[in-house]
């Protein structure tokens, strides 16, 4: 019998047909700020997969109270027959194999794990199969999961942050292509905090300016003011836990990418950061 899920600290809502997540972070949360880290391109079962780096930060996750994380795509290496090159061969576990052993690894952070969603690598079995490993990880696990593109609004200490992610597709060439893949979202968003991209291996934090309408209503529904507020907006390419040499991004000639951390700071008093540095934790 498999262990249980360690239990939720945090409560959430889903919406019925469009891809919305709610999250209620307690306000007895005593800290200063949250932490919430992507964990994206994780490759698991490939030859290229980082273990001792994503451990690293599986186990970082597990003993830091003010931490939380979410799955932001090709969570395993997922080959099969018909996969494009030398891809099948790349792998040193079976996908099943690859499901169950990430299932167990995740397990002890499931009740910090917020959400999920697919990437290209879960993609091969759903186009052909219907099937989504990530799905039935996260239903092993009891975690929110999406189908593609998601909207998370996490709420705490009287504060909403905002979120927009999505995993990714086609890698272009160069640094200001990825960017530009990865704001494409904010053409049909209204304001967003952070927006989420994986795929790319490549971490970065970019953070742009928005001009926002505020107003005030009085109980009559009189409007009191109005002005213009500057909001900063955070466009966030994740890093992976893949790694270069011997692996196909090495054969196919691919730039390599690179692992680094990012965190989405959140912080008591409303404010909110996304960080990058080279640490391991």
């Amino acid at each position: 019998i498999a262990p249980q899920v360690k239990p939720r600290i945090w409560k959430y809502r889903m919406h019925p047909t469009k891809p919305y997540l709610w999250i209620g972070l307690p306000d007895s949360l005593d800290f200063e700020k949250i932490k919430i880290r992507p964990l994206s391109d994780i490759h698991y079962g490939e030859k290229g997969h980082l273990d001792k780096l994503f451990m690293a930060h599986v186990n970082w996750i597990a003993r830091t109270d003010n931490v939380f994380c979410f799955l932001n795509g090709d969570l395993t290496a997922n080959a099969l027959k018909d996969s494009p090159g030398t891809a099948i061969f790349q792998q040193i576990r079976s996908p099943r194999d690859q499901m169950i052993e990430l299932t167990e690894i995740l397990r002890p952070i499931a009740h910090k794990i917020l959400w999920s969603l697919p990437g290209g690598h879960e993609f091969r079995s759903i186009s052909r199969t219907d099937f989504d490993p990530s799905e039935w990880i996260c239903r092993e696990l009891d975690i929110p999961h999406f189908s593609g593109p998601a909207n998370i609004d996490i709420l705490w200490k009287g504060y909403n942050f905002i979120f927009y992610c999505k995993h990714g597709e086609k890698t272009p060439g160069t640094e200001g292509g990825k960017l530009n893949k990865a704001v494409a979202p904010l053409k049909i968003q209204e304001f967003v905090m952070f927006v989420i991209c994986g795929h790319f291996h490549d971490p970065t934090t970019n953070k742009v300016h928005r001009m926002c309408r505020e107003r005030t209503f009085d109980e009559s529904g009189k409007l009191v003011s109005f002005k213009l507020i500057e909001k900063k907006q955070y466009v966030v390419i994740c890093p992976s836990f893949f790694g270069y040499y011997g692996t196909y991004a090495a054969q196919r000639d691919f730039p390599p990418g690179s692992s680094g951390v990012i965190d989405c700071r959140l912080y008591a008093n409303g404010d909110y950061h996304a960080t990058r540095s080279d640490r391991k934790e």
